[in-house]
């Protein structure tokens, strides 16, 4: 038997616009409104069937009966560093288990935990008006404008119950005992849920052209980010076959992430072809919106010490930075060289997230203030190109800094106690590594094609490594190498043309 995951999900969207241009004296002005409506509806049905053996352990039969080829699977395996021992072969496996199925009991109520509970249905509907008007005065171009959104979402999970618990009329069940970790299932309880909220959010953006070929602009706009509607059943997601066992739960009380954005920008248009942008920007955010990662006491009913992760809101976080820009064709130059041209950026970025306060202790869940999920403080991008004639190249290098995967620390048990390593040990938080990459296209049309263009594609040549880490690096979580990928092909399209 294997495991039988159906999901289903459906999003229609509708939206319709009108916008008409006006004068008033020497002023040019657009006014524009519109609407958009989006439904969305998603389900899943979760079956995983599991079994125990009635054997003595010592009676089970050796793993090396269940093995495939004897030579190194993967020679290569970080660069022949590694030697891999034989892997198991699950056809072996499965055909062992149809051999003996009388040797093995179905643990039903194991089943239910694991698989009832990752059942569940969403529906999220959200209606959004918005109106706008753009004016230029001299110098000055002004854009405000406000939109609208009304959220409806429902959803309903189901949860699993176990034993004689006092709460539900349970027949033929005594006695009436509170659920314990050895209960057996009774029966699914649908769990509903439903979230309505409207949002005003309001923008406006003043744009300054100096001389015209100089802008400097400033923005200020409000935004919403809702909870992933997948998260906010109460399902549980049960891994057990781990090393340290895992349960992922939904949180229904999950609120929407708001925002303030404020940007400055300063552009330069180049006569060369291209433009210099220097900006800074900061992002105010009120209940944003964490995965957290906790470890279960051994007094849990359902499951003791097992790791257990669920999104829930933060109180308060904020990021900023500043970012350059240069984009450039150097059609200046002599000859074949003016086929040349950059462009490159750079970011700096900095962030704190304030966590939630703990309803038992009156102290916030983590008494740092990490950075947010997946923020780099250096990011960067620098390519060269060409395009003249039927050539178009791109060779690009990229990087991203270090950024928090998954939010793993927690605060020492005791005021004064240090944690094992602290943040930096081995159960700080889950980052990726730092990640450069050199990549590289080719595209030529060929003569005579009527459009038709060779592509050369060439990613990740230098073989750069992903992966996770606990704290620091010196406490490897994953790494994975993917080598080369390189790809030829053929593309066509219609009306194209040399580039002089």
């Amino acid at each position: 038997m294997s495991t039988d995951n159906h999901i289903f999900e459906r999003d229609l969207t509708g939206s319709a616009s009108v916008s008409r241009q006006y004068t008033i004296g020497s002023h040019f002005g657009a006014w524009e409104m519109g609407f958009k409506v989006r439904d969305a509806h998603k389900s899943s049905h979760f079956f995983e069937p599991t079994f125990d053996t009635n054997r003595p352990f010592t009676s089970l039969a050796p793993l090396t009966q269940f093995v495939g080829s004897t030579a190194n699977p993967n020679p290569g395996y970080y660069f022949g560093n590694y030697q891999l021992l034989p892997l198991t072969n699950f056809n072996n496996i499965l055909s062992y288990f149809n051999a003996n199925r009388s040797q093995f009991v179905e643990t039903v109520s194991f089943e239910h935990l694991i698989s009832d509970s990752n059942d569940y249905t969403t529906r999220e509907r959200v209606v959004a008006g918005y109106v706008q008007n753009t004016i230029t005065i001299g110098h000055f171009k002004v854009l405000g404008g406000l939109r609208i959104e009304g959220t409806q979402a429902s959803f309903v999970g189901t949860q699993a119950i176990f034993g004689c618990p006092a709460t539900f009329n349970i027949p033929n069940c005594t006695p009436k005992e509170p659920i314990t970790g050895d209960s057996k299932f009774q029966f699914d309880v649908p769990m509903p849920g439903a979230q309505t909220y409207t949002n005003f959010l309001p923008s406006v953006q003043v744009q300054y052209n100096i001389n015209g070929s100089t802008n400097i602009r400033a923005a200020y706009g409000r935004g919403i980010a809702r909870p992933n509607f997948s998260d906010l059943p109460p399902f549980q997601s049960v891994e057990s076959g781990r090393f340290i066992p895992r349960v992922t739960i939904g949180n229904p009380a999950l609120r929407p992430t708001h925002a303030n954005d404020y940007d400055l920008l300063f552009e330069h248009y180049l006569k060369s072809v291209g433009i210099v942008e220097v900006g800074w920007f900061y992002k105010d955010l009120s209940d944003p919106i964490f995965q957290i990662q906790t470890t279960l006491p051994a007094t849990d009913k359902n499951f003791p010490n097992f790791q257990q992760r669920q999104p829930i809101n933060g109180r308060k976080a904020h990021i900023t930075g500043i970012e350059f820009a240069w984009q450039q064709h150097f059609n200046f130059l002599p000859g074949l060289l003016n086929g040349f041209g950059v462009s490159a950026n750079y970011s700096y970025t900095t962030s704190q997230a304030k966590f939630p306060i703990d309803p038992n202790t009156g102290q916030p869940t983590r008494l740092d203030s990490p950075a947010l999920l997946r923020q780099a403080p250096n990011n960067w991008n620098f390519d060269t190109t060409y395009d003249k004639g039927p050539i178009s190249a791109r060779m690009g290098l990229s990087h991203n800094d270090r950024s928090i995967f998954f939010y793993n620390y927690q605060n020492p048990a005791a005021p004064g106690t240090p944690s094992l390593g602290g943040i930096n040990g081995p159960n700080g938080d889950q980052y990726y590594y730092p990640h450069t990459q050199v990549d590289a296209q080719v595209s030529y049309r060929l003569p005579h094609g009527h459009g038709v263009h060779a592509i050369l594609s060439m990613l990740n040549l230098n073989n750069e490594v992903f992966g996770f880490y606990q704290g620091s690096e010196q406490f490897p979580t994953q790494r994975e190498y993917y080598s080369r990928t390189i790809s030829v092909g053929l593309r066509w399209t219609s009306g194209s043309g040399d580039v002089k």
